[in-house]
């Protein structure tokens, strides 16, 4: 078997996941994984995922325009007023 002389191209997204223990974590990973991004490595809470480049031709720009995960909007806390 020969190595191609290319390397392989990847993508790389950065997320802020905090603390790997919080209750939506492991979905908020599994929903990164169903688009293809694989686990890279995690440096101070931030989650490096990789996956292969699709379209070579994409500027930097247009990673980092893409959307990165559906996170649910923050519960409403009603503050009562005295």
């Amino acid at each position: 078997m020969t190595k191609s002389s290319h390397p392989t191209p990847w993508e790389y997204k950065l997320v802020s996941m905090g603390n790997p223990l919080e209750p939506d974590t492991e979905h908020r990973a599994n929903a990164i994984g169903k688009q293809g991004w694989e686990l890279a490595a995690i440096d101070a809470g931030v989650w490096v995922f990789k996956r292969l480049l699709a379209n070579e031709s994409a500027t930097p720009l247009q990673a980092l325009m893409e959307e990165t995960v559906p996170i649910a909007e923050p519960e409403q806390t009603s503050i009562a007023r005295v």
